[in-house]
């Protein structure tokens, strides 16, 4: 819930910090990783076996979001359609990538990644467009909810 795409440095951060002790899981949406996706540079070249696991709706989820609730769907540069293979994308840092589109695909990759404990991987969940539920609309206390229409 921080700046987009700092999930991925920080990530990479968290696991220089814990070396091969522990695995670092980060999960970004595919905005984010549209912010920061060049740090798996870093990440292949050290090394370092970060799971990344890129949620891929094709838009920027949150804006998209608010978008709907306080703008009546009237959507401004919030969709991503114009395609981005994230799977080439962090395979040409060297990183090995797959895409799923199931839950049996995801815990079987999930499985294959935490396997493997000395390389990075990337897993693009590809899902629907939909929203988080319950939403907080901004300056609201922590129990009021926004209502979806």
């Amino acid at each position: 819930l921080g700046t987009m795409g700092f999930g991925l440095p920080a990530a990479m951060g968290a696991q220089l910090f814990y070396g091969r002790d522990r695995r670092v899981i980060h999960v970004a949406g595919d905005g984010g990783i549209k912010m920061t996706g060049n740090e798996f540079y870093t990440i292949a070249r050290l090394s370092l076996p970060v799971i990344s696991l890129i949620v891929n709706n094709r838009s920027l989820g949150m804006i998209r979001q608010l978008q709907k609730v306080m703008y009546k769907e009237h959507y401004i540069a919030c969709e991503l359609d114009y395609p981005m293979d994230y799977v080439k994308y962090a395979e040409c840092f060297g990183i090995h990538a797959e895409a799923v589109s199931t839950q049996d695909e995801f815990a079987e990759a999930l499985k294959d990644a935490l396997e493997d404990t000395e390389h990075p991987r990337v897993i693009v969940l590809n899902v629907w467009r939909s929203f988080v539920e319950p939403m907080i609309k901004g300056g609201a206390r922590i129990d009021e909810f926004v209502e979806f229409k």
